[in-house]
């Protein structure tokens, strides 16, 4: 598991336990692999 997985799934499970401060920071390191993943796909902006 690559190190940005890791960090992902930690804050997974300390935002499962109600944490909001967890979670938005587990939404920011969500949406920064997903879009580090579409660039790597080709994923152009018109």
């Amino acid at each position: 598991m690559s190190p940005e997985h890791a960090n992902i799934s930690g804050l997974m499970d300390r935002a499962s336990s109600g944490d909001s401060g967890t979670f938005a920071k587990l939404a920011l390191a969500s949406q920064d692999q997903l879009l580090r993943f579409a660039l790597a796909q080709g994923l152009t902006w018109p």
